[in-house]
């Protein structure tokens, strides 16, 4: 059976289920109305209120699970599809610790300074990748008190499989952090300034290398400049040895669905996040230069 068909079976058996369970709390109400009529105020009061309980930790669980499959199965259709052995991995793709080992960006100490949602993986052009969604925060220490600051977006990461790459480059793009945090953070992570040798990149981006290097292959320059024309929204680069890491700023794959809808099979294949080629052509000719 083909595979989004039967996706699109269980789906379709999940919105039914939640529908069911929707319409029998309406006729609850609608019951708990007749018995008013009926000047039954405390059973209709009762029966009200469990209502509202019912409501609360049962029926909106299954509405919301619902929006969370449709997402769940256009992440796996349609993002991954070039994929193989894709996982949908949820909020348990990327933990704090992890986010940090990539030295991207500030984060605050804490497991609790990241959150990730619709975490993917999976191997494709000889990479293993994955992405999620994420919010993390950081403290930007003011003249009285300390201020905490957000960053939203989907975060895409890539590893060989076999041999490492060249280099140990960061970019940032200009305005995108605090100053003095952004100070801090290259401090502590041992970040020296570096020249990019094209344009519409050092315009828009700053440049930084962990391993003393001075200037960027223009080879690399270029890749990246051809990936900022797919994505305009690139908020941040990582590029070391074993890891590859894009920030991309705002940018979200997911979505909500209504219980009432049901969405088509071209709907759940179609890519959600049009950055992705861009960026994963990137992480795969980081290989392809040294071959």
């Amino acid at each position: 059976m083909n595979t989004v068909t039967s996706v699109r079976e269980q789906l379709e058996a999940q919105r039914r289920r939640a529908q069911g369970i929707g319409i029998a709390h309406a006729g609850v109400y609608l019951a708990a109305v007749v018995l008013v009529a009926l000047r039954l105020y405390v059973p209709a009061a009762v029966a009200a209120g469990v209502n509202l309980l019912v409501f609360l930790f049962f029926v909106r669980g299954q509405i919301k699970g619902y929006s969370q499959a449709v997402a769940r199965a256009n992440v796996l259709c349609g993002l991954c599809a070039p994929l193989e052995e894709a996982r949908f991995t949820g909020r348990a793709g990327l933990s704090a610790e992890q986010f940090r080992s990539l030295a991207l960006l500030p984060i605050m100490e804490g497991d609790n300074s990241l959150l990730v949602r619709a975490a993917f993986s999976g191997r494709g052009f000889g990479l293993e990748l994955s992405g999620c969604e994420m919010t993390l925060h950081y403290p930007a220490p003011g003249a009285k008190n300390t201020r905490y600051r957000f960053l939203s977006g989907t975060l895409l990461t890539a590893a060989p499989r076999s041999k490492t790459w060249a280099g140990d480059w960061l970019l940032l793009r200009r305005g995108l952090l605090d100053e003095a945090v952004q100070r801090a953070f290259l401090e502590e992570r041992g970040y020296t300034p570096a020249v990019c040798p094209e344009s519409r990149v050092s315009s828009r981006f700053q440049l930084y290398a962990g391993d003393g290097a001075r200037e960027m292959p223009r080879w690399l320059a270029r890749r990246l400049s051809r990936t900022l024309e797919k994505a305009e929204c690139l908020g941040a680069v990582r590029l070391t040895a074993d890891r590859a890491a894009v920030y991309l700023e705002n940018r979200f794959y997911t979505g909500g669905a209504k219980v009432r809808d049901l969405p088509g099979e071209a709907w759940l294949t179609h890519c959600p996040l049009p950055e992705r080629d861009g960026v994963w052509e990137l992480f795969e000719s980081l290989g392809a230069a040294q071959e």
